[in-house]
């Protein structure tokens, strides 16, 4: 008699050293969705923040280890709300979160705008989970956690 195989769990988790906390900046709720499923497929869960303000909002509340940032939304967009991201000073922030930016327009000229507000990578909408899982690794795996150990004074 044969046994059946057991059926493979979709959820592929990412490596990651440790569980780290992690905030969408997106005013699309079809994006939201979509970007919820793949954190969901990754097995993290994620807050959603609608703009740059509700960003600084939930930073008030919380520490994030990591803030995905969509370039264009209301009332204030990914590149103003990274600079006044990065303007908070420890007493408002425990640790300064990790930002991706989100955006359709891949364009050499937009990576160097996220990078020069701050932003620390680059993801192009519609964001796959194959690249996303790999950015989650290069910035929070294992590997990446013994970097910034060693990189302490």
């Amino acid at each position: 008699e044969k046994k059946e195989k057991p059926k493979e769990k979709t959820e592929i988790l990412v490596d990651l050293a440790r569980p780290i906390d992690i905030l969408i900046a997106e005013d699309n709720p079809i994006n939201q969705k979509v970007i919820k499923k793949i954190m969901a497929k990754l097995g993290l869960q994620a807050e959603i923040a609608g703009n740059g303000l509700e960003v600084l909002d939930a930073l008030e509340k919380k520490s994030y280890d990591l803030i995905l940032m969509d370039m264009q939304m209301p009332e204030m967009d990914g590149l103003q709300a990274t600079r006044e991201v990065r303007k908070l000073d420890s007493s408002t922030l425990a640790k300064q979160p990790i930002i991706i930016a989100l955006t359709a327009n891949a364009m050499e000229s937009e990576k160097r705008d996220c990078f020069k507000a701050g932003m620390d990578d680059f993801l192009a909408k519609p964001v796959r989970w194959e690249l996303l899982a790999q950015t989650l690794e290069k910035w929070f795996g294992k590997e990446a956690e013994l970097m910034r150990v060693q990189q302490q004074p």
